[in-house]
């Protein structure tokens, strides 16, 4: 067996090779070597080196576009911005809707005319002044929160109508 490639002179390592493992030229085997015994295998010869396969990039069921997103139209940016002032209006409403359904000042002063009003009709009589000051707190208390309700309500539809508004914008 020849020790180096007779092609490109690189040393061959092993005897069996068939051929040369640098540039694959096929190597002289030696005559005594050249029948292979009946109870053995054909020697195995080295497959040359595969090149890696890289797909190229593209946008199908394979794997997202590594390309530039296109850019979004002007219409796009104008529902979006709509959309957000949309989201706005909605936390806004929420907000006023909150403050506008609380009763808790309303209730206080309730309870704060009835015991005043108590305590001059006990201390006075009904015709003192404390007592009328106390009936008038109480009843300004229950007229108030009474008002406070009806804007409330009409902030609530005004509320819903936003949010159908806000699913309209999105689902379309």
């Amino acid at each position: 067996m020849a020790k180096f490639c007779p092609e490109c002179g690189n040393p061959i390592v092993e005897s069996n090779m068939p051929f040369c493992p640098k540039c694959g030229a096929k190597l002289p085997i030696p005559s005594n070597e050249s029948q292979i015994p009946a109870n053995q295998p054909p020697p195995v010869q080295q497959l040359p080196q595969l090149i890696e396969y890289v797909p190229p990039v593209s946008n199908n069921s394979y794997g997202a576009n590594l390309a530039k997103k296109p850019t979004p139209t002007i219409a796009d940016r104008q529902i979006a911005t709509f959309i957000l002032l949309k989201e706005h209006e909605i936390r806004l409403l929420q907000e006023k809707f909150s403050k506008e359904n609380s009763h808790i000042g309303l209730d206080f002063l309730k309870i704060a005319g009835v015991i005043l009003a108590f305590f001059f009709w006990i201390a006075a009589g009904y015709g003192t002044p404390g007592f009328v000051i106390g009936v008038l707190i109480f009843c300004s208390a229950n007229i108030w929160t009474y008002l406070k309700s009806e804007a409330a309500k009409k902030t609530e539809i005004k509320l819903n109508s936003a949010k159908a508004e806000l699913e309209k914008m999105k689902n379309a």
